[in-house]
């Protein structure tokens, strides 16, 4: 039987599907800081208006690393 975000809602321990969703995100990306440092990569290359600096915080990395 698989479980369903809104089990989690339906139980009372999260207010909504978003913040189901939001935590499922945090904890994924703290568990595999590749994948932050990937979304980092795409986002600087793909949003102008990000800078440097802006994708390295997102990746948690240093500038110098990014």
């Amino acid at each position: 039987m698989e479980i369903r975000i809104r089990d989690l809602v339906e139980a009372g321990l999260y207010k909504s599907e978003e913040e189901v969703m939001e935590e499922a995100l945090r904890l994924l990306l703290q568990d595999r800081p590749h994948l932050r440092v990937a979304l980092a990569v795409h986002r600087y290359r793909t949003d102008p208006e990000l800078t440097l600096a802006q994708a390295a915080a997102i990746a948690r990395v240093s500038v110098e690393s990014m």
